[in-house]
């Protein structure tokens, strides 16, 4: 590729995650940067690899993943990626946005900040729909007592008990900004925002909270389990289907349009 002509285009995701083995490309299975990776070869007529800013596990959705690729095809404006994807894209994959940023941007090491949202309910009778995207809890919820264990996440911990398998050079230290729950029915929102996450992390944490909370614990009780960096000393993961990667931050020079 030609650098005095390749362009970089950053995409604004959103994907029911329900019938897909994840983002990241794998050998067994179909992937939501698979399935545009194939949408950008119709387009392109050549192999275009995607970068994806959060790699969310099989089953979790997306309303702001965002990605990058670059390409040397002139033809089309960045503006106009969007349609052109969209066009071939399954309808529970759509491109929300497509800009051109510079060439020096990568949605995934320039992300300061990631934000994921987890839907719960304690609402017997729901709408359909809104139980396919939330994990019920037979336990009416009280957000202060919630709110006081998940506050135990903020700041950086070792989050070894919180992981699956582990990835090689991967480490479980990570920081946390935010962590806490609000009503909007039917729905109890957990929300949380971090540096990075390990996989299933935000599921294992949500996970345990719930468990501690069902047990009459609080806040002592998720600390020793923090502190423990024991897998087995965690509640189970929650359901994927509740979790959505909800946005991504970048510094504004990263995330601005490219000059012209």
């Amino acid at each position: 590729m030609d650098n005095d002509v390749a362009r970089n285009i950053k995409l604004i995701i959103a994907y029911n995650g329900k019938n897909y083995a994840g983002w990241q490309i794998q050998d067994n299975g179909t992937t939501i940067q698979g399935i545009i990776e194939e949408a950008l070869k119709k387009i392109h007529k050549f192999e275009t690899k995607i970068i994806g800013a959060g790699r969310t596990d099989a089953g979790v959705h997306a309303v702001g993943q965002v990605a990058n690729f670059t390409t040397d095809l002139l033809s089309i404006p960045a503006k106009k990626y969007s349609l052109a994807l969209n066009s071939i894209l399954p309808d529970d994959i759509r491109i929300l946005e497509s800009k051109e940023v510079s060439l020096s941007f990568n949605s995934r090491y320039d992300a300061i900040e990631r934000i994921y949202r987890y839907q719960l309910t304690d609402v017997y009778s729901i709408m359909p729909w809104e139980k396919e995207f939330s994990m019920h809890i037979d336990k009416k919820l009280d957000i202060a007592i919630l709110n006081n264990i998940a506050s135990a996440v903020i700041g950086t911990h070792d989050f070894s008990a919180f992981s699956a398998q582990m990835e090689e050079h991967v480490s479980p230290v990570k920081t946390i900004y935010s962590s806490s729950f609000y009503s909007s029915y039917p729905f109890i929102i957990y929300k949380i925002s971090g540096s990075g996450f390990l996989r299933k992390m935000v599921r294992s944490i949500i996970g345990t909270i719930v468990e501690i909370y069902k047990n009459g614990g609080g806040r002592k009780e998720f600390e020793e389990i923090l502190k423990s960096k024991e897998r087995s000393m965690v509640g189970p993961t929650a359901p994927a289907k509740g979790l959505f990667l909800d946005y991504v931050v970048y510094d504004e020079e990263n995330s601005d349009e490219k000059s012209n």
